[in-house]
C-alpha cells in the first residue's frame, strides 16, 4: 500500500493532473473563447508531425532524439537517438521521414513504434551538407507526394554552396531528388496551402545589422525554379553591405509578408479544422521562436495571417502570446505549430519543455 501511495504521488507531482494549469501557463493570452492546456511534457520539443491513424504526434527534440507522442495522454515514448543533428520529421502513411544534417531516412512508422531503433530505416539520401550551422532541414510532404527539405546556409551572410539555400525536393522512395527554389537563408517553417497545394515558407534574415532590419519573410513557391534573393536582396529591398555593390544576378522574388525584424518564424501550419470559429478556416499560424541579436527582445508568439480565401494574405496578427515577460524574461519560446486530428492546435516550446494544446470553447 505504501509502494503503491508513493508512486501515485511521484506521477502526480511530475505532471499537473488533467484540467490543471500551472500559474505561468496563465500568462498566455488568446482571443476570447480560446483556452491553452499542455498536452505533453517533453525536454527540447521542436518540429512535430502528426499520424492520425496511428493516435501519435511524431516530435523532434534539441537532444537529438525522436518522440511519439500520444494524443491520448499517455507519456511520450523515445524512439530514435543519438540523431546528426537535424529536427525535419513529417509523416506520410506509412512511412516517417527523418531528416538528419546530412541525410533523409525513412521508416516503417508501425515498426518504428513497435520496435523503436531496432526496426532500422532506409537512406533515402545522404548529400545533403553536414553542418550544423542552419542544419535544422524542416521537413514535409506536399500535395503532389513528395518530400520537401529545407537547408539553410552555414553563415550569417555568404555566398551558398551546392545545396545549401535551397529548398529541395525528391519521391519518397528517393528518386527525383532536385532543388525545388534557391536564395533561401534558413527556413524553419513550411506549408502547403489548402486550396492551391502551392508551398509557402517562412525565411529567418540576416542578423547584426540592427534592431528592426532585415524584416523575416513569408514567401509563396507556386512552381520550381525560383530566387528568394539571399544573399542579395533581404525582404523587399534590403542590401546587406558586403554585396551592396554587385549587381543582384538573379530575378528575385518578394515576400509576401515581411516579420518584424528577428522574431524568428519558425513553424507554420495552415487550419483546416472545424474546431475554430470559421472565420480560422485557411488562414495561417506562425511560431515566433524569439529574438537574441536585439536590444529588446520580440517574438515568443504564436501568429495569425489572415488569408482571403484563396492565396493572398491580407493581415498579420497575434493570436498567442505572454510567453515574454513584462521585464523581457522568457518563460517559453513557441517552435513549431501542427493542427491535430480533433481541429486543436499543437504547439511545441523547446524552452519550457512542453507541448501545448490550445482549443476553444465558445465565448
Amino acid at each position: 500500500m505504501g509502494h503503491r501511495f508513493l508512486f501515485l504521488l511521484l506521477l502526480c507531482c511530475a505532471w499537473p493532473a488533467t484540467g490543471a494549469s500551472p500559474a505561468w501557463l496563465e500568462r498566455i493570452t488568446l482571443p476570447p473563447g480560446f483556452r491553452i492546456e499542455l498536452l505533453a511534457p517533453l525536454s527540447g520539443a521542436r518540429e512535430m508531425a502528426v499520424a492520425p491513424e496511428l493516435g501519435v504526434l511524431f516530435v523532434t527534440t534539441r537532444d537529438n532524439e525522436l518522440h511519439a507522442v500520444p494524443l491520448d495522454g499517455r507519456a511520450p515514448r523515445r524512439l530514435l537517438t543519438g540523431l546528426n543533428g537535424g529536427l525535419g520529421v513529417a509523416w506520410s502513411g506509412p512511412w516517417l521521414f527523418v531528416t538528419e544534417q546530412h541525410r533523409i531516412r525513412r521508416f516503417d512508422a508501425r515498426a518504428l513504434l513497435a520496435e523503436g531503433a531496432a526496426a532500422g530505416g532506409e537512406t533515402l539520401f545522404a548529400g545533403l551538407p553536414d553542418k550544423a550551422w542552419h542544419g535544422t532541414r524542416t521537413t514535409e510532404v506536399g500535395p503532389d507526394g513528395r518530400v520537401y527539405v529545407a537547408v539553410g546556409v552555414p553563415c550569417n551572410i555568404c555566398l551558398p554552396d551546392g545545396l545549401e539555400d535551397a529548398i529541395v525536393r525528391m519521391r519518397q522512395d528517393g528518386s527525383g531528388f532536385e532543388v525545388f527554389a534557391r536564395g533561401i537563408r534558413n527556413s524553419v517553417g513550411m506549408a502547403f496551402h489548402p486550396v492551391t497545394g502551392e508551398l509557402y515558407f517562412n525565411d529567418n534574415n540576416v542578423d547584426n545589422m540592427g534592431d528592426d532590419i532585415p524584416p523575416g519573410e513569408l514567401n509563396r513557391a507556386p512552381r520550381p525554379g525560383l530566387h528568394f534573393g539571399f544573399p542579395w536582396v533581404l525582404g523587399r529591398d534590403i542590401r546587406h553591405p558586403d554585396f551592396a555593390t554587385m549587381p543582384v544576378p538573379v530575378e528575385v522574388v518578394p515576400p509576401l509578408i515581411e516579420y518584424q525584424a528577428h522574431t524568428a518564424p519558425l513553424g507554420m501550419a495552415f487550419y483546416t479544422g472545424e474546431a475554430f470559429p470559421p472565420e480560422y478556416r485557411g488562414d495561417l499560424f506562425v511560431a515566433q521562436h524569439g529574438s537574441w541579436n536585439r536590444s529588446v527582445p520580440v517574438g515568443y508568439r504564436v501568429m495569425r495571417v489572415r488569408f482571403d480565401g484563396k492565396e493572398t494574405p491580407q493581415r498579420l496578427e497575434v493570436f498567442a502570446s505572454g510567453w515574454l515577460g513584462p521585464s523581457g524574461q522568457v518563460m517559453g519560446r513557441p517552435a513549431d505549430v501542427e493542427m491535430l486530428p480533433d481541429g486543436t492546435l499543437a504547439v511545441s516550446d523547446d524552452r519550457r519543455g512542453v507541448i501545448y494544446r490550445i482549443s476553444h470553447r465558445g465565448e
